[in-house]
């Protein structure tokens, strides 16, 4: 305002709602900053509502899907916690993972499973955590899938519905992958193999493939990925429905189908015979857990008797890669680009061009993020800007509290010239 339009304007005063008496200057300034509050909230619901869509919000989770925090998924059951209900700052744990082709970044403990189509199957995919990372709600019980979780040692679980569109051409292996690492030691390999034979003994004994992988500056987009690959009986149960009678992945299914517990023998004869008679009409669960018990994926770190570590010190840095494939047997003709090689009856590597994958998972956790630009690499978006700390709240709880300072300043005008906002933008 200039001088003179200073000049003309009237002399204002207003009452505060504790008696004082406020000035224009004072009011259009605590105005101008309620302006920029409704600004910067605006932009904030912008900015997180995007990232909503891709992101799945924990503390919304445990709100909006009822049916997956209850063991049969009806009305009668016992109601889960809801999000007040989860200490100050709770917004989920901090495992991330993604597809590749990449979807989006996504979470564990989500209400619904996450669907994904493909040229060879469709498929749904529900990843189970324990709070590792907060042991408070270990020891409370609040925490999603808590009455699955609860009595049991198991410290995540992998839940994987299939329809395929193909059949198999070969053999199916589940496993898990990481990135080539031209430097590694002797030493760190050495223990890399204790720690990989000790697991997959656990589970399989010592019917699995292990590599250290080939370089890919040196063969390209058919270099053998380092990593360790299992019979499809590591999983620890299988179930085969009709289409449209296959069970929720978010209720309780553990009584449902063919178990480990019935014995090894037993169980990878029954799953031999499953994979034989694979059909496109129907419907195939995987549950898996058994690993979990001595890896904890949110802290990266691995447990044994003897010793532990972290994951990235033996394997380099994350993300780690979940996958599940056919290989096609050797000798078999394949279209691969690495020659004869692919096609030798004798060819033993797991490369790509003899590979049709059902699945591929990049998996990582807040706790220890991959380089960002291996995330771009993989063309996975960069969400995970907004989650930077675990002990930030949920983009939903932060929209309602920008809603609620914006409100703030407008009751303001009509109270108290002070404008006591307080609610706080986390940002």
């Amino acid at each position: 305002m200039n001088a003179a339009a200073a000049a003309a304007a009237p002399m204002v005063s207003w009452a505060c709602a504790d008696g004082d008496v406020c000035s224009p200057g004072l009011l259009s300034g605590t105005l101008a900053a309620c302006a920029v509050t409704a600004a910067l909230a605006s932009a904030f619901m912008v900015r997180s509502t995007k990232v909503d869509d891709k992101v799945h919000d924990a503390t919304a989770a445990v709100s909006q899907g009822a049916a997956a925090l209850r063991p049969s998924g009806n009305a009668d059951a016992a109601a889960p916690p809801t999000a007040h209900e989860y200490p100050s700052g709770y917004a989920g744990d901090p495992l991330r993972w993604s597809f590749l082709p990449s979807t989006g970044v996504l979470r564990a403990n989500t209400p619904e499973p996450v669907r994904m189509v493909t040229d060879v199957c469709e498929m749904k995919c529900l990843a189970i955590h324990r709070p590792t990372h907060r042991p408070d709600l270990e020891a409370s019980g609040k925490f999603p899938y808590s009455w699955h979780m609860k009595g049991r040692r198991r410290l995540w679980e992998i839940r994987v519905q299939l329809r395929l569109k193909e059949l198999p051409k070969g053999q199916m292996f589940f496993g898990v992958e990481w990135s080539y690492q031209a430097n590694t030691q002797t030493a760190s390999n050495s223990l890399l193999r204790r720690v990989l034979e000790r697991v997959c003994n656990a589970v399989v004994g010592k019917d699995f493939y292990q590599t250290w992988g080939e370089d890919p500056k040196q063969f390209g987009d058919d270099a053998e990925a380092p990593g360790v690959a299992l019979p499809m009986w590591a999983f620890d149960t299988f179930l085969v429905s009709e289409p449209g009678s296959e069970p929720d992945l978010t209720t309780d299914i553990s009584g449902l189908g063919v178990q480990r517990t019935a014995g090894m023998a037993q169980y990878a004869k029954a799953m031999r015979q499953m994979l034989s008679e694979m059909s496109t009409e129907k419907v195939y669960t995987f549950c898996v857990w058994g690993p979990s018990r001595m890896v904890d994926v949110i802290h990266g770190r691995f447990t044994l008797p003897g010793f532990r570590g972290n994951i990235s010190s033996l394997v380099g840095p994350p993300p780690l890669y979940v996958v599940l494939y056919d290989l096609r047997a050797p000798g078999a003709s394949s279209g691969g680009r690495r020659g004869d090689a692919a096609d030798d009856a004798e060819e033993k590597r797991h490369l790509p061009s003899r590979k049709r994958e059902y699945m591929r998972v990049a998996l990582w956790s807040l706790l220890e993020p991959p380089p960002q630009e291996a995330l771009e690499r993989l063309g996975i978006p960069d969400d995970t800007a907004v989650e930077a700390s675990i002990g930030r709240e949920p983009s939903s709880v932060l929209r309602r509290k920008a809603l609620e300072a914006v409100e703030g300043c407008s009751a303001w005008v009509t109270t108290c010239c002070t404008a006591r906002i307080t609610h706080k933008l986390a940002v």
